[in-house]
């Protein structure tokens, strides 16, 4: 389940990431099970349940929202549909914001440790501002995610 709201590059690589896991467990990438829903905070919910419906319709037994506010909505399109988590679908959010732990399962989640991130990056943006060269492998930052396991999943 995505959302435009993370249009463009981080989009691709969020499909990228799917797919190769579903490859890397010999599992085939199946179009119908990745969704798309605009962002509007206050609707969220309303605006996934078309696209939670055709999920539990696919039999999908788990959903990877690219982000908490996400997982949290579709946890609410999940409730209204007497829909249990994580016994009847699993549900892992991404960003580890406040909300993971108030919601009801608390969601699992990704920390995705932003402040080595930062740190990373204004590194690099002082190299330009500076006019230092930058060697290649110092060219693309990743920083490794941490799960935070809770009832969702």
């Amino acid at each position: 389940m995505l959302s435009d709201f993370y249009a463009g590059p981080i989009m691709a690589i969020a499909q990228g990431g799917y797919r190769k896991g579903l490859e890397k467990a010999g599992l085939p990438f199946d179009s119908k099970l990745v969704k798309t829903i605009t962002v509007e905070h206050m609707k969220l919910a309303e605006k996934a349940m078309d696209q939670v419906r055709e999920l539990i319709a696919a039999k999908a037994d788990a959903i990877v929202a690219v982000s908490d506010l996400i997982a949290a909505a579709i946890l609410k399109c999940l409730l209204k549909l007497a829909v249990r988590v994580p016994e009847d679908i699993a549900i892992i959010g991404c960003d580890n914001l406040d909300v993971a732990g108030l919601v009801s399962p608390g969601l699992t989640t990704f920390e995705q440790n932003n402040d080595q991130l930062a740190i990373k990056l204004v590194d690099l943006l002082s190299d330009l501002i500076e006019d230092r060269p930058i060697p290649p492998e110092r060219r693309n930052v990743a920083v490794r995610s941490t799960m935070i396991k809770r009832e969702s999943a």
